[in-house]
């Protein structure tokens, strides 16, 4: 049985292994990687589908009873679905930060910290496009008139 390497963290009595980056949960890190991404196609999914449905003209079918109302309840789901969104991709990308400055304390040399860095540094471009995405299409949200 291989035994790993351990180093004594400031004297504190508590033991790290070297040759591994800290204990990574494995949901936290795939957060980190793929949330902003998630929360953008979910956007694009609700939010605008929302923003088309709102502007269905009422019909004695229809689940809608009135016209085409700007400021009604599909406006306000698609309002909601860019703000929750946009805070899922900032949480995603501050995620990225903090395991990447958390992954700076580990040894250069262990494969592991190698495809975790790997993984962070994807992961901090795809939630700053996400971003800026969400920020984007939420904007053509609060400022274009659908029904138009």
């Amino acid at each position: 049985m291989k035994t790993a390497k351990t180093a004594d963290t400031e004297g504190a009595g508590t033991h790290r292994r070297v040759d591994e980056p800290p204990a990574f949960r494995a949901l936290t890190l795939w957060f980190g990687v793929i949330g902003g991404i998630v929360a953008w196609s979910l956007h694009i999914l609700v939010a605008w589908s929302f923003m088309e449905v709102g502007c269905l003209a009422p019909g004695p079918h229809s689940i809608l009873q009135r016209g085409p109302d700007p400021r009604g309840v599909s406006a306000i789901v698609a309002y909601v679905a860019t703000g929750v969104p946009w805070l899922v991709a900032a949480l995603a990308l501050l995620v990225c930060l903090r395991l990447r400055s958390r992954l700076r304390s580990v040894a250069e040399d262990a494969p592991r910290a190698e495809r975790t860095h790997l993984m962070i540094v994807v992961g901090l471009f795809l939630n700053a496009l996400a971003l800026a995405a969400v920020t984007g299409s939420g904007v053509g949200i609060l400022v274009l008139r659908p029904c138009g």
